[in-house]
């Protein structure tokens, strides 16, 4: 056996062997160089204050080096730190740059950065101040999660007005512009001040902006005046003249809020019917005139303004009302509030006092010497004193709750309403200057007025009287109506021109030596009226009484007669200038209206009438004459009747025919009217084609 070749092999190929690992030993490192780098954004828009993480990847995945550079270029926009990008708060657009370290392969981000805040507001647009005030702006910034809601506040003109965390302090006379800005945007809104001298009085007032409502105010006084109207706009300035009053006129806009009014001498103003919530005038000291009426104010107050005569605050949601400090008032108006008590000793030069609807239990006026008229209606008085007011000439105060009243120290009265009230009895004995009188709605058993030689005009409906004497009188205007009279002389009452009787229980009435132009006389139990020689009567209602004759012949003014409900059974008309009759319920069974050429409106129905003439009445435009006994009726003169009521009345097929025959024809003219004809012997039968084909309507049932 050969064994030598044999071994020799092997030693050649473990020597091959060994010669190929020593060669791979040595042999270099094989280098795969990133062939590009990706982000996962190419764009992206963040929120200032905002961190978001990128990504990058590098190709291939066997890239021998995989680290990346990260830059960013604008670093006061967006910092990126090992991909994670942050933005400042300034809004812009920022390059984020990712570099592979081997190769330089890279790619590019393109960051957008905008505000996380939306806006920022200021509690205030505009303001009138004094040198030496202050005034603090409050800063609203939005969203309210917001990461930075910090803001900066700036003056353009620091030595007119100085800002510092809001406060804004005047410093000199002159107009600046205050901004803030947000440190996030930035965002910013300005407010305006102008800075007016320290003697200036200041009036401040805020009105309710739910009403679409133009503003306009007027003052009063000498000087310059500025109003804000506290909407951004420019300061109105004017010059102002003693006694004389400047309309401002404003816009409505529905940011309308605080209106400041500056002058130097201000001594009046009117600012009502404005929807004023709020009204501080406690820095208008010289204020001698406030109308503020007709607001939505709860509270006034007046303690500083002493120089006040006058102040109107009606019509407000005023609970109370100090006007303990304004000695010189003179006149006062809170009606239509809810005060509850009112204190007034202290207006001793007080001449006119309106204290109405209010909620007031009492009311003490024995200090107001001078007062001459007081208004104090409607509230909630039982006793009400003026026997040391003998200036008084005009007192109202009905609506209350008073038991008595006793007016003898009011010797120069001259106008007295107490109606509606509990009055039982009433002494106007010594009321001798006395003119008008309204003590209806009481409880008054009698009435004496045999003094009141001066009366002019007498209330006194729905009372208890059951005798009433005005003989002595000057009365020109009597209203006794509701009462218990079961007579009534007023034949000494030669100036009477208006009379008022009603709902009494009066069986006659003689009016003849009255010079009357209204005499109301209905629902009493009168069987005679005199009124024959009532020349100069144009109105006379006396229905619902038991008249069986009405002479009105010698009304030859008379326009309106209304005497339905009696017993007549003949009327004439002839002689009078009728516009309106009216005598329905009546037993008439003729009407003569031939020489009612003025007649518009006739009332005739339910009576006996058994033909009705109306070609006289030429301007008759309302027919109502139903309920009768008519067999026919001719209506060809009648051309401006809109309404005609000819029901339950004797007409046949052939006589209701003839009527529409002589009915106007209103094609040409557009007019729809109407007919009523039910309850005729003919109202189904007729042809109703007669009348609708002129245009008018036609109701049978």
């Amino acid at each position: 056996m050969n064994i030598m070749p044999i071994r020799s092999f092997y030693q050649k190929y473990i020597f091959y062997l060994n010669f190929a690992i020593l060669l791979a030993s040595c042999a270099p490192d094989i280098y795969v160089l990133p062939s590009y780098v990706s982000l996962d954004y190419d764009n992206i828009t963040i929120f200032t204050g905002e961190t978001v993480q990128l990504t990058a990847t590098v190709a291939p995945d066997n890239a021998s080096i995989q680290n990346v550079s990260w830059s960013s270029s604008d670093p006061d926009i967006v910092t990126v730190t090992d991909g994670v990008i942050t933005a400042s708060f300034r809004e812009g657009v920022a390059y984020i740059t990712v570099t592979t370290n081997s190769g330089q392969k890279m790619a590019i981000c393109t960051v957008w950065v905008i505000s996380s805040v939306h806006s920022v507001t200021l509690d205030k647009r505009s303001s009138l101040m004094s040198i030496g005030q202050t005034t603090t702006l409050t800063a609203t910034v939005m969203p309210e999660d917001a990461p930075n809601r910090s803001v900066i506040w700036e003056s353009d003109n620091p030595d007119i007005a100085s800002v510092a965390g809001g406060v804004v302090t005047a410093k000199a006379v002159g107009t600046a512009v205050i901004t803030v800005i947000t440190e996030d945007g930035p965002k910013m809104a300005t407010f305006i001040v102008k800075v007016v001298p320290e003697n200036y009085n200041f009036i401040t007032m805020i009105r309710n902006t739910q009403y679409l409502q133009n503003v306009q105010i007027s003052i009063r006084g000498r000087g310059i005046v500025d109003i804000d109207w506290g909407d951004g706009s420019m300061f109105e300035t004017s010059n102002l003249l003693t006694d004389w009053f400047r309309p401002f006129n404003h816009e409505y806009s529905d940011s309308l809020n605080v209106i400041t009014i500056a002058g130097e001498n201000i001594t009046g103003l009117n600012c009502s019917f404005n929807y004023l919530v709020s009204l501080d005038v406690s820095k208008a000291t010289t204020l001698t005139s406030l109308e503020c009426n007709w607001n939505q104010l709860t509270t006034l107050d007046v303690s500083k303004n002493t120089a006040l005569t006058n102040l109107e605050c009606s019509g407000n949601q005023l609970t109370t009302l100090d006007v303990s400090k304004n000695t010189a008032l003179t006149n006062l108006a809170c009606s239509g509030n809810q005060i509850t008590t009112l204190d007034v000793s202290g207006a001793t030069e007080l001449t006119t006092l309106n204290c109405g609807s209010n909620l007031l239990t009492s009311l003490d006026v024995s200090e107001a010497t001078a007062l001459s008229t007081l208004y104090c209606l409607s509230n909630q008085l039982t006793t009400i004193d003026v026997s040391k007011n003998t200036a008084l000439t005009f007192l109202m105060c009905n609506g209350n709750q008073l038991t008595s009243l006793d007016i003898s120290g009011a010797t120069a009265l001259t106008n007295l309403h107490c109606s509606s009230n509990q009055l039982t009895s009433l002494d106007i004995s010594g009321t001798t200057a006395l003119t008008s009188l309204d003590c209806s709605s009481n409880q008054l058993t009698s009435l004496d007025i045999s003094g009141a030689a001066a009366l002019e005009y007498l209330n006194c409906n729905f009372n208890l009287l059951t005798s009433l004497d005005v003989s002595n009188t000057a009365l020109t205007n009597l209203n006794c109506y509701g009462n218990q009279l079961t007579s009534l002389d007023v034949s000494g009452a030669i100036a009477l021109t208006n009379l008022i009787c009603t709902s009494n229980q009066l069986t006659s009435l003689n009016v003849n030596n009255n010079v009357l132009l209204y005499l109301y006389c209905s629902d009493n139990q009168l069987t005679s009226l005199d009124v024959s020689e009532s020349t100069a009567l144009r109105y006379l209602i006396c229905s619902s009484n038991q008249l069986s004759s009405l002479d009105i012949s010698g009304a030859t003014a008379l326009e309106y007669l209304e005497c339905n409900s009696n017993l007549l059974t003949s009327l004439d008309v002839s002689n009078t200038a009728l516009i309106s009759l009216y005598c329905s319920e009546n037993q008439l069974t003729s009407l003569d209206i031939s020489d009612a050429t003025a007649l518009r409106t006739l009332l005739c129905e339910s009576n006996q009438l058994s033909s009705l003439d109306t070609s006289g009445a030429t301007a008759l435009g309302y027919l109502y004459c139903n309920s009768n006994l008519l067999t026919s009726l001719d209506l060809s003169n009648n051309t401006l009747l809109n309404t005609v009521n000819i029901s339950v009345n004797m007409l046949s097929a052939d006589a209701l025919n003839a009527l529409f025959e002589t009915l106007h024809n209103n094609y040409f003219w557009g007019q729809n009217k109407i007919i009523y004809i039910q309850d005729n012997p003919g109202s189904r039968e007729c042809d109703i084609t007669i009348a609708t084909l002129k245009v008018w309507t036609v109701t049978i049932y």
